[in-house]
């Protein structure tokens, strides 16, 4: 839904697109073709941002007729959600399938009154973190903003109808700052009063290194909060467990974080899985609190949710408490992350790749 000018409909915004990938004045255009008036667009966009509307008979207000033309002519949405699964802790696992039949991913999770969404960016991804069900098979292509978006929209009919979507949290599939345009796109969408209403400050950024990305996004969005999913603050172990550690090393990643810290005043959180018997030694906190603890970094420790076939094992609870200690005492602070939908093959990846499997 950018924000496009007066006049023909921009080369790109023909047949096909769905309402979610034009601006009001794209969407006014399109209607006043078919007979309609401009104001129809304020009605529809209201409907699909606002009042949950995810098929055109669910948009309140339009004549019938007008309702039956834009049907033929214009899906609403472009993707429709393929399934749902549930864990105990009330984290629920979105498969959504894209236009083209790609399958990506999101998760709703519950704590207090909060809900967060985790949003995706791509199909597939290109890191391939060792560890990761996301990238097996690798990159399929970047979504379009209007799909990062619609996953927000289909989201709102998994919640009950007195709870809101409070939170985003883009950690799911794929590397965002990879694809950042239609990233602030989608984002400058969620966040206006007139749709979602998501603050900044209710938005976090999860990148697996990405220098030019980490500064792009300090000069475009200085209020999103940002977090670095390093798992390892050692470069060697860190070249093994993430193939994009050859690209950029450690010191460019936490050189590159502690100036977004500095210009944004938004502190970094260094996000680390921890791999039994890899990352999770008492060498490899010191490690850690030797980049974190000057800078100031907050650490947020995540348990391993297992992957089949990957050679890897959870770090034992008390490894992690023990690691978490270790860390506190040289000055850190840390979270030790409770591990959240494992059991709706919810960790990143895990669901969209049984899906396409089977």
């Amino acid at each position: 839904m950018k924000a496009g000018e007066t006049g023909s409909p921009p080369e790109g915004k023909g047949p096909g697109l769905p309402a979610t990938a034009l601006s009001r004045e794209e969407l006014a255009l399109r209607i006043r073709a078919l007979g309609g008036e401009d104001y129809r667009a304020r009605q529809v966009r209201a409907s699909l941002l606002q009042g949950k509307a995810v098929t055109w008979e669910e948009v309140k207000g339009l004549p019938k007729a007008l309702r039956e033309k834009l049907g033929r002519e214009i899906p609403l949405l472009s993707t429709r959600l393929e399934g749902i699964e549930a864990a105990p802790d009330g984290t629920k696992k979105l498969v959504i399938r894209l236009a083209d039949g790609n399958l990506v991913e999101s998760a709703l999770i519950p704590s207090g009154k909060r809900r967060t969404l985790c949003l995706s960016t791509q199909a597939g991804c290109p890191v391939g973190c060792r560890f990761c069900a996301s990238g097996i098979g690798g990159l399929l292509r970047n979504l379009e903003a209007y799909e990062i978006l619609e996953q927000a929209l289909l989201a709102r009919h998994v919640l009950l109808p007195e709870e809101r979507l409070t939170h985003i949290v883009v950690m799911g599939v794929g590397e965002p700052l990879f694809n950042l345009e239609a990233l602030l796109e989608a984002l400058a969408v969620l966040e206006s009063p007139d749709s979602l209403g998501i603050g900044a400050r209710r938005i976090v950024v999860s990148t697996a290194g990405v220098p030019p990305g980490m500064r792009a996004l300090s000069g475009r969005k200085p209020h999103l909060n940002l977090a670095v999913s390093l798992h390892t603050a050692d470069q060697a172990l860190r070249r093994e467990l993430v193939p994009l550690a050859e690209r950029w090393t450690v010191g460019e990643i936490l050189e590159e974080a502690t100036l977004y810290q500095e210009k944004t005043g938004r502190r970094i959180t260094l996000e680390v899985v921890l791999l039994g018997g890899v990352n999770d030694t008492p060498r490899q906190a010191d490690i850690l609190a030797r980049a974190a603890a000057p800078r100031g970094f907050h650490v947020n420790l995540i348990p391993w949710n297992a992957v089949p076939d990957l050679p890897f094992r959870p770090s034992p609870p008390g490894k992690v408490r023990a690691f978490a200690d270790r860390l506190e005492r040289r000055g850190v602070n840390v979270t030790i992350r409770r591990s959240r939908g494992g059991k709706a093959s919810a960790a990143c990846g895990q669901l969209r790749r049984r899906n396409t499997l089977s």
